[in-house]
């Protein structure tokens, strides 16, 4: 299960149990029929990246490019993980993402970096 929330203008999705390619793709779509909130974090450390297969991430890049459109210029995407496996996995995915959407990604082992990355800078 992946569960939006808006916290300080930033919707953290944070996942709960398998985090398949089918279920973000639909988290991002189902929170962007309703919402352009322009930053993300995806918080999976809670999540069991394992289901996430390599053949889905086109669909998924796809799915976040299309939303782009909707979170508009200078959208940033922060993934914070807690292992060194999910960590490569989700690299892998986000140099996938990176030549299909304009949003700017990374990925994070701690969330308080991922705030730190999306705070403006002063």
């Amino acid at each position: 299960m992946i569960i939006p929330r808006l916290v300080n203008g930033v919707v953290v999705f944070r996942s709960a149990g398998p985090c398949d390619g089918p279920r973000l793709s639909s988290a991002l779509e189902n929170y962007y029929r309703e919402h352009d909130t322009r930053d993300v974090i995806w918080d999976l450390r809670a999540g069991q990246l394992s289901d996430f297969a390599a053949t889905e991430f086109e669909a998924v890049a796809r799915t976040s490019a299309k939303c782009a459109i909707v979170r508009g210029t200078g959208a940033r995407s922060a993934f914070v993980v807690d292992t060194e496996i999910d960590e490569l996995l989700v690299q892998a995915f986000v140099g996938v993402a990176g030549r299909q959407s304009p949003i700017a990604f990374q990925v994070f082992r701690n969330i308080n970096a991922a705030w730190d990355w999306l705070s403006p800078s002063e």
